[in-house]
């Protein structure tokens, strides 16, 4: 069956926008910009591959949602909305994002592009009641006040592994960064399931790659201060120990912090990036993982789960 104009109209402005955007990053890039090759795009590419980046660039979520309408309903009345939408918020905020830019929600602060360098998303390998990658890690100790004036973070740190998390009580694993607008929506809730759980399981927020390095947030320092920081990706294990130690003492977290090598082993192999919930049981093995993608990390859904199987 043809497609209807509206399912074209669509296909051809996301393929615009990915080129735009995403220059020859994605396979979709790699046809001729013309109007003859405007069938390059099916809409299984655009929302399995593609439109996620658009989705965690600007956080339409409800267009999103209009996309899947039209995509499920074939209903061309929602995908004009969809086409219309999209193009309204691309040029809406085209002023302030100047090279992929954008406001952040504080006076001064600055989202930049997501970081697809090294591969975007990555392969989900982790099957419930299959073993979890064992990992070895940097952490901040536990304590019972936040990692606060130390000038030397790593004063603070201790080794941690898997293992030795799941011996007696689930682990919790969190994955995520800073820069990461949805995940740092999340971290506060996050946190609260920790302090409500903790005594029922193990939970380790570990501190991944960047996803919008040189994003410009505001953060507090040593001296409990606020200002604005630009937040780069991190060039050596220290400079991300750092940064872990700013997301600590800026959002006040009691959740334990491990750091992820400057490899990203632990963030490959759990297809962590940019963030993400796993748990892992007393024997080793994989209880509740959540998607992949921009916004996998959702403190209400983790609570729910946590409530539904851990015993009291």
């Amino acid at each position: 069956m043809a497609e209807s104009y509206f399912q074209q109209t669509a296909r051809a402005f996301c393929r615009g926008v990915f080129a735009e955007k995403y220059g020859n990053r994605h396979k979709c890039m790699n046809v001729v910009q013309t109007p003859a090759t405007l069938e390059c795009l099916t809409f299984d590419e655009v929302d399995d591959t593609h439109f996620a980046c658009i989705r965690h660039d600007l956080e339409i979520s409800s267009t999103y949602q209009l996309y899947l309408d039209a995509k499920s309903e074939g209903d061309c009345a929602a995908m004009r909305i969809f086409v219309t939408s999209l193009i309204v918020l691309v040029l809406s905020t085209a002023g302030a994002q100047g090279q992929g830019k954008r406001p952040g929600k504080k006076p001064g602060e600055v989202i930049t592009r997501a970081d697809f360098s090294q591969g975007g998303f990555g392969e989900d390998h982790l099957e419930v009641g299959k073993a979890a990658p064992t990992f070895t890690l940097k952490w901040f100790k536990p304590t019972t006040a936040p990692l606060d004036e130390a000038k030397n973070p790593s004063l603070a740190l201790g080794t941690i592994s898997l293992e030795e998390l799941h011996t007696k009580k689930p682990a919790v694993l969190i994955f995520g960064s800073m820069t990461c607008p949805p995940f740092k929506g999340q971290l506060e809730a996050i946190d609260a399931v920790y302090a409500e759980f903790s005594d029922r399981a193990e939970f380790l927020f570990i501190y991944i790659r960047e996803a919008h390095p040189d994003s410009i947030l505001t953060v507090v320092n040593s001296e409990q201060q606020e200002k604005l920081l630009k937040i780069g990706q991190a060039g050596s294990h220290a400079e991300r120990i750092d940064t872990a130690a700013v997301c600590q003492r800026s959002m006040k977290l009691r959740i334990p912090i491990a750091i992820d090598s400057m490899e990203n082993k632990t963030s490959r192999d759990y297809a962590g990036w940019p963030n993400r919930c796993v748990v892992v049981g007393t024997d080793g093995q994989v209880l509740y993982k959540s998607k992949v993608g921009a916004s996998s990390t959702n403190a209400q859904q983790l609570r729910k789960w946590l409530s539904d199987n851990l015993r009291t």
